[in-house]
C-alpha cells in the first residue's frame, strides 16, 4: 500500500468514525433516553421530546466546551472569529484591512455553529409535532429495539427537511 492510499484509508476511517460517533451522540443516545423517559412519563410525549432535544443541545454545547479547552482548537476558533469579522467587512464593501475588520463582531448570523444550534431547535419542534412513535405503533411494531431503531431511522430521514427549514430561517 502506497503512502497516498494509506492516507486515503486513514481519512476514510476517520470520516466513518466521525459519522458513527455523531449519529450515536446526537441520535442514538437522546433516543435511548427518550425511550426511557417515555416509559417513566407515559402520555407526556411533548415533555419527553423537549427533554430529549435539550439533551441533544446539551451534548452539542458540552462538546463545543470540551474541544475549546484544547490549545489547538482554541486557536482555530480564534481564526474562525477573525473570518467572521472579515466576512462582515467584505459584506459592507469596506477595504479588507485589520482596522476595518476589528470593528465587527466575531459572531456571524450564517456561522455553521449557529446553524447547527438552529437545526437542533427546529428538530425539537419537528420531532415534537411529528408523531413518529404513533405511526410506528400503528404499524404494529412493539416497544423495544425494533421500534427504537425505526424512530432513529425516521429522525435521520427527517434531517434534510429540518436542515432545509433551518437554513431558510437563518438566511
Amino acid at each position: 500500500v502506497t503512502g497516498r492510499s494509506q492516507d486515503d484509508i486513514v481519512i476514510f476511517c476517520a470520516v466513518v468514525l466521525a459519522i458513527v460517533l455523531a449519529v450515536g451522540l446526537f441520535f442514538v443516545v437522546p433516543s435511548l433516553l427518550g425511550s426511557l423517559l417515555n416509559r417513566v412519563l407515559p402520555g407526556h410525549l411533548l415533555l419527553v421530546n423537549l427533554l430529549e432535544g435539550l439533551v441533544r443541545i446539551g451534548i452539542f454545547l458540552g462538546y463545543i466546551g470540551a474541544v475549546t479547552r484544547m490549545k489547538e482548537i482554541k486557536r482555530v476558533f480564534m481564526y474562525h472569529g477573525a473570518e467572521h469579522k472579515t466576512v462582515y467587512c467584505h459584506e459592507h464593501d469596506e477595504e479588507l484591512t485589520v482596522e476595518n475588520c476589528k470593528k465587527y463582531p466575531v459572531m456571524h448570523p450564517r456561522c455553521g455553529t449557529a446553524f447547527l444550534i438552529m437545526v437542533m431547535i427546529i428538530a425539537i419542534f419537528v420531532y415534537t409535532v411529528t408523531p413518529i412513535n404513533g405511526l410506528i405503533e400503528l404499524w404494529g411494531v412493539p416497544d423495544g429495539a425494533p421500534k427504537l431503531l425505526l424512530v432513529i431511522l425516521a429522525r435521520i430521514l427527517l434531517m434534510p427537511v429540518i436542515a432545509g427549514v433551518s437554513y431558510e430561517i437563518t438566511v
